[in-house]
Order: structure tokens, then sequence, then C-alpha cells
């Protein structure tokens, strides 16, 4: 029964999220940011369609939870419960992500950043998990988005 009522308010979450035209996703229980929006051009209904030999670029809007002098962006696909690392080419979220360090606590950011679509990458559907990680490797913010690579 537990399982039903979470799929239920999943649903829900999915539709307003669908609705306002934004990038659909999910934040982690990690993360002392607020996050606001999420955007992958071309992407408003799950999954997003992620094209093998493209790039996908990421926009997410947050509220700094904290101040920050650091930021790090870590990112996995999630595939049957078990984290791949997904690298993006910048990790720095300091430099050419939008981001001015240090953060400080309650102002509003766009932090941007793109990851290829390796060609050589399978067909499947997975979860991408995108964190951006403080000076001291913790959440300053998480999201989850259910994606699909393919041809």
């Amino acid at each position: 029964m537990d399982k039903f009522i979470a799929a239920v308010i999943l649903v829900v979450c999915m539709s307003v999220d669908l609705s306002s035209g934004k990038t659909p996703f999910h934040t982690c229980k990690s993360g002392s940011s607020k996050v606001t929006n999420v955007v992958i051009p071309g992407c408003d209904a799950p999954p997003c369609k992620l094209k093998k030999g493209s790039s996908a670029a990421l926009s997410i809007s947050f509220t700094a939870g904290e101040g920050y002098t650091k930021v790090t962006a870590d990112v996995h696909g999630v595939i049957s419960y078990v984290p791949v690392p997904f690298t993006p080419p910048n990790v720095d979220g300091c430099q050419h992500s939008g981001l001015t360090c240090p953060l400080t606590k309650g102002k509003n950011y766009v932090y941007n950043n793109a990851i290829p679509i390796k060609s050589s990458y399978p067909n499947l559907e997975l979860v991408v998990r995108w964190e951006l990680l403080d000076e001291n490797n913790k959440d300053i913010l998480c999201i989850e988005i259910p994606a699909e690579i393919s041809d």
C-alpha cells in the first residue's frame, strides 16, 4: 500500500512539473540548497531523450542554502540502482558554469553545464543524478532526472 501511495504522489508531482513546461526532476534527500527549476532543452516530459553523439545541456536554478567557496559537479548515470560515473568535461562549478564563487547563502543562482552523450554508450533507460558538491565534499544540491539514451 505504501508503494502505491508513493507512486500516486510521484505521478502528481510529475504532472505539476509537466504542466509548467519544466524538465521533470526529483531532488535527492541530501543538499542544503533549494532547487527551483531545471531545464534540459527539448525535455519537458520523462524520460529525457539523450541522443548518442550529441551533447545534453543542463541549467539548474537554485537558492544557496549556505555560503560555499568551492563547487564541484559529480554526475552519475544510475542503471538498475548502480551509479556509473558520467563525468562532464567541466567539473569545476566556479568556472564556465554561470556561477562565481564564493556563493552567498540565500542568493539565487543559475548553474549551466553540458555532458557529451557518447556514441559508444548503449541504448538504455537510466536516471541521471547530478550533484553539486561544496569544499567539504557535501551536497550543495542533488537532482535526479529520468532519461533514455538512444540512437
